[in-house]
């Protein structure tokens, strides 16, 4: 089970994380080449947790202007990250089917995406069921030529993360991986991977050594 830990510039920590063959998660910025090349593996997430629940740096919300700025630079540097998180409404998953839908709409079909060479993650959210995120994927499979689904990005709160054994079915049936968000603490990390979460991101062992070294042991 690969893993992702959030953002960081300690670099005791940054060495850790390379010896355990572990990626980082970008969220707000995007890395350079230099910080690219010590954590190879990494992955770029749309932010829309942050920038919807922190009112105060954000008041207006996320930002597409802001989404779109990142791919951008991504594009220029030359980077290549495992996947990119679709756009989404957190906790609701029939607004972010319609949010999904929109971005392939305008940017996949019209070849922006596919500047990126990776594959790119559809969150779930409440709202979300297997048969219909199934029958989502069957819409969109006539363009996997220009984007690549290729993971299932497990969100939402803990009652929805329960069902997280249904979801990795789905993604394996699909020839897809199951990432599980904001494994936050040790016993998610281990529900993960009894699910068969194929990776994980957690800030959990970003606060303090005692809680890093609590986290190795965990995801290894």
């Amino acid at each position: 089970m690969q893993v992702y830990t959030g953002d960081t510039r300690k670099l005791d920590f940054i060495k850790i994380i390379q010896d355990q063959g572990w990626g980082r998660l970008w969220s707000s910025r995007v890395p350079t080449q230099y910080q690219q090349d010590l954590t190879p593996n990494w992955v770029m997430d749309n932010n829309v947790y942050s920038e919807t629940t922190n009112k105060k740096k954000h008041p207006n919300g996320w930002s597409g202007i802001r989404w779109d700025e990142r791919l951008h630079q991504i594009i220029e540097r030359d980077l290549e990250p495992d996947f990119i998180v679709l756009p989404d409404t957190m906790g609701n998953g029939p607004d972010t089917i319609i949010s999904a839908d929109y971005y392939i709409e305008q940017y996949a079909v019209h070849g922006f995406y596919n500047e990126i060479q990776t594959k790119y993650a559809f969150a779930l959210q409440e709202g979300m069921t297997p048969d219909t995120v199934a029958r989502w994927l069957d819409v969109w499979d006539e363009y996997d030529h220009v984007l690549w689904i290729g993971v299932l990005f497990l969100g939402g709160g803990d009652d929805f993360k329960k069902l997280a054994p249904a979801w990795a079915r789905l993604a394996h049936s699909r020839g897809m991986q199951l990432h599980y968000a904001r494994a936050g603490t040790p016993a998610k990390v281990k529900h993960a991977r009894d699910s068969g979460a194929d990776s994980i991101d957690s800030a959990f062992p970003l606060w303090e050594q005692s809680r890093f070294e609590e986290f190795v042991k965990a995801a290894s």
